[in-house]
């Protein structure tokens, strides 16, 4: 079983309005379902995702002249309101973002939106 299906396994626990298991015998009880959460929420960070490419516009030093270049982002970071824009930035190249752990998979990046790793 792959972390996808796990998700959905969990998912369809989660999601049912059956909170029984017959062969076991038991009831979900709230608990269960807080560990069940933090187990789907593992198993999304440590599913890969391709980071999520800005451009950003700068003035270049004693010029008038914009640069504009590709700011790398992990997904996960960047979603979250309460960190600064900058605050998401990782490496070209990085395995896993410094700041949540989200692991990045950087296939298929084309040159212009970042640096490939195949």
């Amino acid at each position: 079983m792959d972390n996808a299906q796990a998700i959905e396994c969990i998912d369809a626990v989660l999601n049912s309005e059956y909170h029984y298991d017959e062969s076991l015998g038991y009831q979900l009880t709230s608990d269960d379902f807080e560990w069940l959460e933090k187990a789907k929420e593992a198993l999304l960070m440590r599913s890969a995702e391709h980071p999520t490419i800005t451009k950003h516009k700068y003035a270049q030093e004693n010029s008038d002249e914009l640069i504009e270049v590709n700011m790398t982002h992990c997904p996960h970071c960047f979603k979250d309101k309460q960190l600064g824009y900058f605050d998401s930035l990782i490496d070209k190249g990085t395995k896993h973002c410094h700041r949540c752990g989200k692991a990045m998979d950087w296939n298929n990046i084309s040159n212009s939106q970042g640096e490939t790793k195949n």
